[in-house]
């Protein structure tokens, strides 16, 4: 049981990280900054990817990580990457569901009357400019994250 809740938790991580590379791509596509259009689209595929793939993702590594902890045979203060891994992706959950998630919203929702009302880009470049802030911190969050589960670095004092 243990093994597949394993395999769920990494499925859970590809789905939370696709959607980042969504994210990111998205910011590359060109006249994705300044053309009304493009800008709706991009911001469209983006809450396609935040419903389909951040939320589940999220969710999944939230689930399946509790249940590995719980079934864990050792104690968590003999295991201090546990515990670094556990704070890093709460970090990353909380940015995730109550900043990013609800500003991304917001986002899209002036998108979707730039074409309409071009004088709305004074008001979507500033929060647009926030998310990638925030959304590059959270980025930050789950390698840090993602590298105390690989590394499991020791955390020993020195004399």
């Amino acid at each position: 049981m243990y093994k597949y809740v394993k395999y769920a938790h990494l499925i859970g991580l590809c789905m939370f990280m696709a959607s980042i590379a969504i994210h990111i791509t998205v910011g590359f596509v060109p006249g994705g900054r300044e053309v009304d259009s493009v800008i709706l689209v991009g911001r469209q595929l983006i809450d396609i990817s935040t419903w389909a793939l951040t939320v589940p993702g999220l969710a999944l590594l939230t689930i399946s990580g509790a249940f590995m902890v719980a079934k864990t045979s050792k104690g968590l203060g003999q295991r201090k990457w546990l515990i670094a891994h556990m704070v890093l992706a709460a970090l990353a959950i909380i940015n995730a569901g109550a900043i990013l998630i609800p500003m991304g919203q917001e986002v899209f929702d002036i998108a979707k009357n730039l074409p309409a009302n071009s004088d709305l880009m004074d008001a979507y470049q500033p929060v647009k400019l926030k998310e990638s802030i925030l959304g590059g911190v959270n980025l930050l969050f789950a390698l840090a994250a993602i590298f105390m589960a690989t590394i499991k670095p020791k955390f020993q004092r020195s004399a």
